[in-house]
């Protein structure tokens, strides 16, 4: 996620650098979503909507308006990448569902059994 405040339009200009880092550290196949928050205060907003509809587009990825105050749409965010990613596991051929974990089973037979004293 590439978060950027809606109402610093310095923060939106850094996007630009965040995404170039994610490109350079990342995994090259890192889902990538550009996310505006702080929708909550619309009437603060330095960056239109259109501006970094635009700006997403460019890099080819979902643009979404969040606001982490009242949880507007964070919920989407997170659907979203996750959407990105089961429709890049299928174009890659991966499977869906890795393995399932092998079984652990605990139990409490044992322990009395081993009994060490400091002195012995």
């Amino acid at each position: 996620m590439i978060v950027f405040d809606k109402t610093h339009c310095n923060s939106f200009e850094n996007t630009e650098m965040w995404m170039h880092e994610v490109d350079r550290y990342a995994n090259k196949n890192a889902i990538k979503v550009l996310i505006g928050n702080k929708s909550d205060m619309d009437n603060r907003d330095q960056v239109t909507r259109e501006e970094a509809e635009h700006k997403a587009k460019s890099y080819g990825i979902p643009y979404i308006e969040t606001s982490a105050k009242n949880a507007y749409q964070v919920d989407l965010a997170f659907e979203t990448i996750t959407r990105e990613l089961i429709k890049q596991r299928k174009a890659l051929g991966a499977p869906l569902v890795s393995k399932p974990a092998p079984k652990i089973s605990l139990t409490t037979e044992n322990i009395n059994a081993i009994s060490h004293n400091c002195c012995s």
